[in-house]
């Protein structure tokens, strides 16, 4: 068999492809395996949360937009088995509100504070008409303070070390996230039960701090008591 230059070439080219065909993925950096192991790891602890079957917890949360305050909300969060309970207060917008919501039995009752005088209404809000109109005050009985899912999905986390808040140790990561093509940068500590004790988050003029005053597990026996008769 004679060989020419190009059939040389032709095998060359043919080898080439070959090669190429059965190139490995490129490895992550470590950079890359530390972010995923922390993102795991947070992903694990945040699970935990839901196994917690009884809590009493509150939080000041505050939102500032460009320097202007949007709410400043103390919140108290109980729950029991299947009772739970939520109060809130502080201003939203610049309005005052004051809600408390039960959940016993499986039935909600939500009440308000109109005129100096509480309100009861079963369900999720309560409304009182008034002569401007009908004022409604509504509470979602979704639990303490998460990150979602699809936060989580494409954000990059760090772990960020060791705080004590509360007399615990929480665990902090930091997340690099993109909401509707804006980054948002965030800070999330947690406590060893996956409860997030403290998150601080900032993307572009606006500020979110969610910081945990109080947690205990021991719950008093009138814990779920309305403020005042159901209406």
């Amino acid at each position: 068999m004679r060989v020419t230059n190009q059939t040389f070439f032709v095998i060359l080219i043919l080898g080439v492809m070959l090669i190429d065909g059965c190139e490995q993925p490129a490895q992550k950096t470590i950079t890359e395996q530390s972010q995923d192991f922390a993102k795991e790891e947070l992903q694990q602890l945040l699970k935990k949360s839901s196994e917690i079957s009884v809590f009493d917890i509150s939080y000041k949360m505050q939102m500032t937009v460009l320097d202007k305050n949007l709410f400043d909300i103390t919140t108290r969060q109980i729950k029991q088995g299947n009772n739970q309970k939520l109060d809130s207060y502080g201003t939203v917008l610049g309005f005052q509100v004051s809600t408390t919501s039960v959940m016993t039995g499986g039935r909600q009752v939500t009440c308000g504070i109109f005129d100096n005088k509480w309100e009861c209404s079963a369900g999720s809000q309560v409304c009182k008409e008034t002569p401007k109109g009908k004022l409604c005050q509504s509470v979602s009985q979704e639990g303490f303070p998460n990150i979602k899912p699809e936060q989580l999905k494409d954000a990059d986390v760090t772990k960020a070390g060791i705080k004590q808040l509360l007399g615990m140790s929480l665990q902090c990561y930091n997340l690099k996230t993109k909401q509707s093509g804006q980054e948002a940068l965030m800070e999330v500590c947690i406590n060893q039960d996956g409860l997030i004790i403290l998150l601080q988050s900032e993307a572009k003029g606006a500020q979110v701090k969610i910081e945990a005053k109080s947690f205990s597990t021991a719950i008093y026996p009138n814990a779920f008591e309305l403020p005042a008769q159901l209406g």
